[in-house]
């Protein structure tokens, strides 16, 4: 499998994977309730919570269950209507926090039949600041993106737990993009850049391998608040 392809499919599940969708089932009698707190330890409210079965599940035949509640003023959340099974339950941290399915070990529960399931508190941690800024100098991206079907610039990081997290674009001017994304401290990551149809090169000018892009190995001391990194659009 190609290393384009490998981007692409991975991008795609995680993109997917991070939509609100709606139940598809409501026939379960389970409650699934929990709290999310930030680093501080204080509830955190209006997050989303996504509960998505997870194959393993205890019934026969198998019962579809994906919805997204919303945190309260308290940072509580509550999911009904949850047939017997096993679940993944994901926050989804806002900006300058971490949530632990994404850049750690998956939040599992089991829920049996009219079972009202609460939650140990999810904890959000703090994290530093991945700035990506990508020059586009000729408006290569600017002109095409949009427009030209497949032309695109791929941006993600890599977490420990393999999943690769898009970095999104927060800003852009008349030379080029500014990304950023939140990121854990003191680990190892991979930062990838990929375009089928742009060429691209690191800080330096140096051309990145057409099949490979750019990959850059990064972990960010606790002390250090921000890392910046710099792409380029020949």
């Amino acid at each position: 499998m190609s290393i384009k392809r490998t981007i692409v499919e991975l991008l795609s599940t995680v993109l997917l994977s991070c939509l609100p969708v709606a139940s598809q089932t409501q026939t379960g009698t389970g409650k699934v309730t929990g709290l999310v707190t930030g680093a501080d330890g204080k509830p955190v409210s209006n997050v989303e919570v996504s509960i998505n079965v997870r194959p393993g599940a205890l019934t026969d035949p198998f019962v579809p269950y994906n919805v997204v509640v919303v945190t309260g003023t308290d940072g509580t959340f509550a999911a009904t209507g949850v047939p017997k099974g096993k679940f993944a339950v994901c926050p989804r941290a806002p900006a300058g926090l971490l949530a632990p399915c994404t850049w750690g070990n998956e939040i599992l529960t089991s829920v049996s039949d009219g079972q009202l399931v609460t939650m140990p508190s999810i904890q959000l941690q703090a994290g530093a600041d991945l700035y990506l800024r990508v020059n586009d100098l000729k408006g290569k991206l600017a002109s095409a993106q949009g427009k030209v079907p497949g032309a695109s610039l791929m941006l993600a990081v890599r977490s420990p737990n393999g999943m690769m997290v898009p970095i999104p674009m927060t800003a852009s001017d008349k030379t080029g993009f500014d990304h950023h994304l939140t990121v854990p401290h003191n680990t190892d990551m991979l930062l990838a850049a990929f375009s089928s149809t742009f060429p691209l090169a690191n800080a330096v000018g140096v051309a990145a391998d057409p099949q490979k892009g750019i990959n850059l190995s990064i972990s960010i001391p606790a002390s250090q608040a921000q890392h910046r990194e710099t792409i380029q659009i020949p």
